[in-house]
């Protein structure tokens, strides 16, 4: 359909071998490539090329390219599980096989927030694979205690910031391709991955690394897997919290939208467990 600010195409579909219940209702999930024109045209071309399974828009904006799986809402409105970019015309009409062909290492980050004695807390907590595969091991990446955040601000952004400061350190110059798993700010994933903005005020995700929608209200692949552990182990470290806990942390320095910050240890006798 069009707009004024270009045409949004919705290609093809690829029903998946399964679906999966909520509250006891079965959704069938469809695979997805979406893509924008920026520009008017009286015309545009779509190629499938069933040799590969991928599907080309030769006029739109390569920034916009996405494989999305997404089921129909009761209300009809589309529920996206995962949205992953593309970063070309042509995209695979599967979503696992966008995610294996663009990245071959995964982070994914996220944030709870909890109001103790009176202050804004938040906890984020990161986790990463090396390689997509069944049954690989998720294990633990970084994790944060966030102090006193603006409540004009989202939460979401001041994790991404704190743990891809740990992953810029650990591949800057390396020859991986990051997907980092998230799932806050879609509307702004796009622009954030073609680095028209900053994923954090005026910080901009590096070279190597793109911006991976995941639901964590769904099992379907390894990015909602990951980001599901995440929300489990962020939300598990606010509850351990109280105003005397609080006040034994030493804090590194924060910015206009936070206090400061203080980092979180995984325990080495249970690994999905943090502490101080």
């Amino acid at each position: 359909g069009g707009s004024s600010e270009g045409i949004f195409l919705y290609v093809g579909v690829l029903k998946m071998g399964k679906s999966k219940k909520k509250n006891g209702v079965s959704h069938a999930r469809s695979d997805w490539v979406y893509a924008q024109i920026n520009h008017l045209t009286s015309s545009f071309s779509v190629t499938f090329d069933p040799t590969n399974g991928t599907v080309s828009v030769n006029e739109a904006d390569p920034a916009s390219v996405r494989v999305v799986r997404s089921y129909e809402r009761a209300s009809g409105k589309d529920k996206f599980v995962i949205s992953t970019p593309s970063n070309s015309l042509e995209a695979p009409l599967s979503v696992s096989q966008a995610l294996q062909s663009q990245f071959n290492v995964f982070i994914a980050i996220d944030t709870s927030k909890k109001v103790i004695d009176g202050r804004a807390m938040c906890a984020t907590v990161a986790y990463g694979v090396e390689t997509y595969a069944n049954n690989e091991v998720i294990r633990p990446l970084c994790g944060f205690l966030i102090f006193d955040v603006d409540a004009n601000v989202n939460p979401e952004k001041i994790g991404w910031h704190l743990a891809l400061k740990v992953v810029n350190a650990k591949y800057f110059q390396s020859n991986k391709k990051l997907g980092v798993v998230v799932d806050s700010a879609l509307e702004e994933h796009q622009e954030i991955n073609s680095r028209k903005i900053g994923y954090y005020e005026e910080h901009y995700l590096p070279d190597f690394a793109s911006l991976i929608y995941a639901s964590d209200g769904s099992a379907d692949d390894l990015p909602n897997q990951m980001i599901r552990l995440c929300d489990a182990q962020a939300a598990k470290v606010l509850t351990q919290l109280t105003p005397d806990a609080i006040k034994q942390f030493v804090l590194e320095q924060g910015d206009k939208n936070f206090a400061g910050y203080a980092r979180l240890r995984f325990r080495t006798d249970a690994p999905n467990s943090l502490y101080r």
